[in-house]
Order: structure tokens, then sequence, then C-alpha cells
């Protein structure tokens, strides 16, 4: 099977999310109707070692979804909705620290070191917040 039928077939395991113009036109109502869905996918709104804002609210939102064979992420922007799922969830966390580098570099809400190339940033800075 090749690696695209497997990131489909992974896909099609995730819980449907809310359409995000049925539900109106702000990402604070989608976040209520992901919420209300009961589907089991959840915002994540810190992330790093250090809590940094993940999105910025409420245009960017980034959602998790833990399964039994299929982790999954999901970023709200201005309504589009982006879904990827992963085998594991460290395949899923290296993906939402890519997703944190995108939104730290270009809204100033990371750390303030933060190197421009992915692949320079240290690995303090990435995974997810533990400090609640």
């Amino acid at each position: 099977m090749s690696d695209e039928a497997k990131i489909s077939k992974l896909v099609q395991k995730l819980p449907k999310l809310p359409i995000s113009w049925e539900i109106g036109r702000y990402g604070y109502d989608w976040m209520d109707a992901v919420e209300e869905s009961g589907s089991g996918w959840f915002v994540v709104p810190l992330w790093g070692s250090k809590g940094w804002n993940l999105g910025s609210w409420p245009h960017v939102i980034v959602l998790h979804y833990n399964g039994d064979e299929v982790y999954g992420v999901a970023t709200y922007v201005e309504g589009d909705l982006t879904i990827r799922a992963y085998a594991t969830p460290t395949q899923r966390e290296v993906a939402t620290d890519m997703i944190a580098h995108f939104y730290w570099l270009h809204n100033d809400s990371g750390p303030e070191d933060l190197p421009e190339r992915f692949g320079d940033v240290p690995a303090k800075y990435f995974g997810p917040y533990l400090g609640w």
C-alpha cells in the first residue's frame, strides 16, 4: 500500500469536524461547535516548554484528536480547515511543532530568540505544553 493510501485511510478514521461556514463567521462560534459536537477533537491553546500561544484566536485555531489508531491535527484559518492524520502521537507533535513555528514567526507570539529556519529551533521550545 502506498504512503498516500495509508494516509487516506488514517484521515478516514478521524471524526468529522463542524463545517465552519455552517456555524457562523467567527472562530469562537466554531470552537464552541467543536466542543458541543462531542467528537473528541479539542483545542490546543498553548504549545512548547513555556506555553506560548498556538495560533491566533479567533482567526487561527489548532486542534488535536487522540484515537486508538489515529492522531489528528486540524488547523482552522479564518474558516478554512486543514486536517491531517498520523499513526503516532510523536508524528502529530512534530507536525504541531511546524505549525507553531510558522505562527510564532508571523505573529511574534513564540520564543523571543526563535530561529527563522525550523531545523535550527532548539528542541526545548517544542512539544506539548505541560504546565497546566
